[in-house]
C-alpha cells in the first residue's frame, strides 16, 4: 500500500493541477506503487470513472437565431471563436430566410412561416438529442420567435436562453414556459441603450416590446444593460466577457453600464423623440412645397 502521506499529496495535487493533465499525475503515481493487486485496483478505478464519466457528459447544444432582413454573417463568426473558446459546445446557427419588413409589419398571421420554421427545427433538434442541453442566443426578430413558440409547445425543452436586441413584450409572462419545464435553465437579456429599434417596435400595434431598451424587470430573467446598439452585441469581446460564462454554466457578468441605465434610457427617449420631430417636420416641409 502506498504511504498515506502519499495519497493525501496526490489528491492535493490533483486538486490544483489543470483537470487535463490529471491523467498524466495519477499514471506518475501510479509508478510508484509497488504492490500489484493495489496497482491494479487503482487502473480499475481510473477506468471506470473516466468510462462513466463519458456516460454522463451530457452533449451541449447552442442554438444562434437571427433578426429581419439579415443574412447572419454574425452566426459563422460566433460559431468560429466558440470552436476555439469553448469547443465543448456544439454550435447551431438556425435561420428562417432573409426576412422582409413589409412581413415584420403585417399582421400576427404573416409571422408563422417563420416561427413554425423554426418551431419545426427545434423540434427536430429535440428529439434527435433527448439527453442534450440546448441552449438558444437569439437576436432581434429571433427573440420575438422563441417567445412565440415557448408560450405553448410542450415538444421543446431548452436549458439556457440568452436573447439581445430583444422585441418581446416587457410584461412577457416568463412563468409560463418555465412552470411547463420548457426553459430549464437560466434566462438573460444584453439590452443596449443606444438600440432604439425595439421602442420603436413597441409603438407598433403588432405585438412587438421594448425590452431591448429597458429590459424586463422581471425576477425570472437577468438584465444585463450595455453600451450598445441594435448589433453592437457581436463582437469578440462581448462573446467572451459575457455570453460564454452565460453559455457554459449560467453565470451573468454584469456591465458597468447596469449603474445609470435609467438616465441612459431617459435620454434615449429623448434623443428618440427629437429625430421623430425632425423627420414628422421635414416630411410636412416637403408635402407644403409639393401643395
Amino acid at each position: 500500500m502506498p504511504d498515506p502521506l502519499d495519497q493525501e499529496q496526490l489528491r492535493k495535487l490533483l486538486e490544483s493541477a489543470p483537470s487535463d493533465i490529471h491523467l498524466q499525475i495519477i499514471q506518475a503515481y501510479l509508478r510508484t506503487v509497488d504492490d500489484p493487486r493495489q496497482k491494479k485496483f487503482v487502473e480499475t478505478l481510473l477506468l471506470t470513472s473516466r468510462e462513466l464519466g463519458r456516460e454522463f457528459e451530457k452533449k451541449r447544444l447552442v442554438v444562434l437565431l437571427h433578426g429581419i432582413r439579415s443574412t447572419a454573417i454574425w452566426q459563422e463568426r460566433i460559431r468560429s471563436r466558440l470552436k476555439i473558446e469553448a469547443p465543448n459546445l456544439e454550435v447551431i446557427p438556425m435561420g428562417y430566410g432573409r426576412y422582409p419588413l413589409l412581413k415584420f409589419l403585417g399582421l400576427r398571421g404573416t409571422r408563422d412561416e417563420p416561427i413554425n420554421r423554426i418551431r419545426n427545427q427545434l423540434r427536430y433538434l429535440t428529439k434527435n438529442n433527448p439527453d442534450a442541453e440546448i441552449s438558444v442566443l437569439a437576436h432581434s426578430f429571433g427573440t420575438y420567435i422563441m417567445s412565440e413558440i415557448l408560450k405553448a409547445d410542450d415538444e421543446i425543452r431548452i436549458n439556457r436562453l440568452l436573447v439581445c436586441g430583444s422585441i418581446i413584450r416587457e410584461n412577457y409572462e416568463w412563468e409560463n414556459p418555465i412552470s411547463h419545464g420548457r426553459i430549464t435553465g437560466a434566462i438573460t437579456n444584453d439590452f443596449g441603450t443606444r438600440d432604439y429599434w425595439p421602442l420603436i417596435a413597441s409603438k407598433l400595434p403588432l405585438g412587438y416590446g421594448a425590452s431591448g431598451f429597458y429590459g424586463f424587470r422581471h425576477v425570472a430573467v437577468k438584465d444585463n444593460c450595455h453600451n450598445c446598439g441594435h448589433s453592437d452585441f457581436f463582437t469578440d469581446e462581448h462573446l467572451v466577457k459575457y455570453w460564454i460564462p452565460f453559455l457554459l454554466d449560467g453565470h451573468v457578468v454584469f456591465s458597468d453600464w447596469n449603474m445609470n441605465r435609467d438616465d441612459y434610457a431617459n435620454y434615449g427617449r429623448f434623443k428618440l423623440f427629437v429625430t421623430f420631430f425632425i423627420f414628422i417636420a421635414v416630411m410636412a416641409f416637403f408635402w407644403w412645397l409639393l401643395n
